[in-house]
């Protein structure tokens, strides 16, 4: 998979049965040669799915003759029609194979929109590698965190120093109301001297 994805080279890698599956009949056999100037993949269909897939590779120094290859498959599996697909100007140095359909790789790449490959299109790179994304991250994270914790012990001082003021006027309000009382108590045992002090008629 990492050898695809090296020669994906971070586009789409467009597999060729994705490439010729329009051109799959969904009855009967069918077969595609899907030539490359090292090489050439014979997909083998049946039903419109595909059973099987063979790559051949040049010999050293030479092309591929897919017309070769097709005569060395034993007689089961040139069973059905042919299409063979090359880049147009490999079209013109293949030897013919009777009844077979030829058609250049061009057609079928332009006519495709929009791939869906074995691996996504790579989207633009970040501009801070992924490492030095998480650090901040966690940094902001931690600074948020911080923050949150520093306006709680601010709300709790405030609460704090709110109840204390509360409690001070409370008791301000008790020593009050008992000078208040003491003082009544001292009217009222004087007057209660200069009342029984009054001479009596």
């Amino acid at each position: 998979m990492e050898a695809y994805r090296a020669a994906a080279g971070g586009r789409p890698l467009v597999l060729p049965y994705q490439l010729v599956s329009a051109r799959v009949p969904r009855r009967g056999p069918f077969r595609v040669w899907f030539c490359r100037e090292r090489w050439a993949e014979l997909l083998v269909y049946r039903d419109g799915l595909l059973v099987s897939s063979t790559v051949r590779r040049a010999p050293r120094g030479r092309r591929l003759d897919p017309g070769a290859e097709e005569a060395r498959l034993p007689a089961e599996q040139r069973i059905g029609p042919l299409l063979v697909v090359a880049a147009g100007g490999e079209l013109s140095l293949l030897e013919r194979i009777d009844g077979a359909e030829y058609l250049p790789l061009e057609s079928i790449a332009i006519g495709r929109r929009g791939p869906d490959g074995l691996f996504a299109a790579a989207g633009r790179r970040p501009f801070l590698p992924a490492r030095v994304r998480i650090v901040l991250l966690a940094a902001a994270v931690l600074a948020l965190g911080l923050l949150l914790f520093f306006k709680h012990v601010r709300q709790v001082e405030h609460r704090s120093r709110r109840l204390a003021e509360l409690a001070e006027a409370m008791d301000m309000d008790v020593r009050a109301s008992l000078a208040r009382r003491q003082e009544t108590e001292a009217l009222l045992a004087e007057r209660a001297r200069l009342v029984e002090g009054m001479p009596r008629d």
